[in-house]
């Protein structure tokens, strides 16, 4: 197996890829370094409705033999919405996010090291300051398994059949034995 050496780097992109996919309408879809906060919705200068994927830690979750290692990488996916004509923020917000919550644990990216999404969960970021700047502010968390390292290649296996006919076999007429469909 071989695992792309800039798989965090890229992963939230790739997360936020299959969200475009799900949710083809956003303005903004994209992956991101931290967490979003009113700040940095200001900094930004997002266009809504966005969905903001990002990184934001990972701890070792099992070890296997080699040793082989896989990860939970905590990942969120931040959304913001804004009032438009016929549709409220908190709507928009409730919206996407139930879409989110509901594609994400079959969610599969097709990409080597990648698993599955646990622990989905929804999180209000709405405070006073956001609600004055008129936008609604969600996170869908979730965690993914990943490898950060392949197994080794196996050495190929070349299986070779021995005949032997009694009563000359055994390990005392081992040079006895015939190879089945070539010489030794």
């Amino acid at each position: 197996m071989s695992i792309r050496p800039d798989l965090l780097a890229v992963l939230p992109q790739l997360v936020a890829d299959q969200v475009r996919v799900w949710l083809p309408h956003l303005a903004t879809c994209k992956g991101v370094v931290g967490r979003i906060d009113l700040a940095e919705v200001k900094r930004l200068g997002i266009q809504a409705p966005a969905v903001l994927v990002s990184r934001f830690g990972a701890r070792i979750d099992r070890t296997h033999a080699g040793p082989h290692r896989q990860y939970l990488i905590d990942m969120a996916a931040f959304v913001l919405t804004k009032n438009v004509i016929g549709l409220d923020r908190n709507d928009a917000a409730s919206a996407i996010t139930q879409a989110l919550l509901a594609q994400l644990p079959d969610m599969d990216l097709a990409v080597e090291g990648v698993g599955e999404a646990s622990e989905v969960a929804e999180h209000s970021l709405i405070t006073t300051d956001v609600q004055k700047e008129g936008i609604a502010l969600w996170a869908v968390t979730f965690r993914l398994r990943v490898a950060l390292a392949g197994f080794p290649e196996a050495p190929p296996i070349t299986p070779q059949l021995y005949v032997g006919w009694a009563p000359e076999i055994g390990a005392a007429h081992e040079a006895d034995y015939e190879l089945v469909g070539g010489q030794t």
